[in-house]
């Protein structure tokens, strides 16, 4: 028999199903077996744990977890719509601003109307109006986006 160790894709499968299931402490456990067996963590790995903390409320956890990421990795645009939306609920409304400026800082020009429309969706769907409007008003204040990137997707949200 051939024996086939587990690579950064089984874990993740595993990781992702695990979280999906609301079974984030397991997945933690599993997320410590993967770098005990010299299996690095990727960007997906990380928005995986991301989003199984966020869905349980865990913002906390979730946001250490961003920091770790980014010692040795890029966050993406996943990355973002995934915790950002649990930062702003929380009303951490400058870190969740710190961490938007500094991704389209380093992206440029790629953060895109989908990614802005996701990540206002995504955070009035989860916060509440005053601290999602905050945010909002501070990325244009600050000129981090123009206005039609987050106007439009702000407005489609508030006439559902």
């Amino acid at each position: 028999a051939h024996q086939c160790p587990p690579n950064t894709i089984t874990f993740n499968t595993l990781l992702d199903c695990l979280c999906k299931n609301e079974e984030v402490d397991l997945a933690l456990q599993m997320l410590y077996q993967m770098t005990k067996r010299n299996c690095s963590p990727d960007v997906y790995t990380y928005n995986t744990v991301i989003y199984g903390l966020s869905k349980e409320n865990r913002v906390g956890d979730a946001f250490w977890f961003f920091h770790q990421m980014k010692k040795t990795l890029h966050p993406d645009y996943v990355t973002l719509c995934t915790l950002l939306p649990g930062v702003v609920k929380d009303g951490q409304i400058e870190d969740a601003f710190k961490i938007t400026e500094e991704f389209v800082h380093r992206v440029r020009n790629q953060a895109d109307s989908r990614f802005w429309e996701d990540l206002v969706e995504g955070i009035l769907s989860e916060a509440e109006l005053g601290n999602s409007i905050s945010f909002v008003e501070r990325l244009l204040s600050d000129g981090v986006c123009r206005n039609d990137l987050v106007m439009v997707p702000l407005i489609k949200v508030l006439c559902k």
